[in-house]
């Protein structure tokens, strides 16, 4: 069994998703948005959903409320979430901080506080991020070697096309360039 990372709290990508999930969170998700918006918002219902699927291959999740604000108003909010392959720099939820829902957040969300299913799932999820950011990162890497490849070689053409046109003799030009007689245009 693997070992509980440093991390205190799970990361935000995946608060977000579990944050849109369940009614049981309507209290920090309030506090998000009532943060967010700078006003005391509370949720009245939930509309209309759109993939909130447990699976870690998820990338999009999407939910419209029904709130209403410090002034009374009945409003609609859409609340989008897409996974990115990178995360928030801080990792706990200090004691001091005082925002509406925030210290439930720090409860739910703490890996300590998981059950052994969720911790795995998140663990997974885990995994499929650092595998896809180093497949993003090696075919970068892979794909400037090959454009600085294909660039000296275009480089290498055109100088020798010119020195052909110059009548410089075609062994010089092998030579010079590193290109075989063949490759010469």
């Amino acid at each position: 069994m693997r070992s509980i990372p440093s991390r205190k709290l799970i990361t935000f990508d995946w608060a977000m998703k579990r944050l849109l999930r369940s009614k049981a969170n309507f209290e920090i998700l309030e506090g998000f948005l009532s943060e967010l918006l700078h006003e005391d918002i509370i949720i009245l219902e939930i509309l209309e959903s759109e993939s909130n699927k447990e699976n870690q291959r998820d990338k999009f999740n999407r939910v419209d409320l029904k709130v209403k604000n410090s002034a009374g108003e009945i409003i609609i909010i859409e609340v989008q979430h897409e996974r990115e392959y990178d995360f928030l720099k801080n990792e706990e939820i200090r004691d001091e901080f005082k925002a509406k829902g925030l210290q439930k957040a720090k409860k739910a969300f703490s890996l300590l506080n998981q059950t052994e299913k969720e911790r795995l799932a998140y663990e997974r999820y885990q995994d499929d991020l650092h595998y896809q950011a180093s497949l993003i990162e090696s075919n970068y890497g892979l794909g400037l070697i090959e454009g600085r490849e294909e660039g000296e070689k275009r480089k290498a053409l055109d100088v020798a096309s010119k020195m052909k046109q110059m009548g410089v003799a075609l062994e010089d030009i092998t030579t010079i360039t590193g290109l075989t007689k063949e490759e010469i245009p």
